[in-house]
């Protein structure tokens, strides 16, 4: 995982992003689970790492992780 990000940060980036799709966010997703929200964003992390792109827990990065959420369902 990207070492410039601690669990920590990683962890309040997860509940950021279930607070606008999980059952009572925002734009809930249906069926979305924490493990699937923390499955979609090592995968972005991934990704980052393999491009050399910066992962900084913003709202893009919400969105991209959203979208790999929804691109496996």
């Amino acid at each position: 995982m990207n070492s410039l990000f601690s669990l920590k940060e990683i962890i309040e980036f997860r509940n950021y992003v279930l607070s606008f799709y999980a059952y009572d966010g925002i734009y809930p997703i249906n069926g979305l689970t924490v493990s699937i929200v923390e499955s979609a964003i090592e995968n972005l992390i991934n990704q980052y790492d393999e491009f050399g792109i910066n992962f900084y827990g913003d709202t893009i990065d919400r969105e991209r992780v959203r979208d790999i959420i929804l691109a496996d369902k």
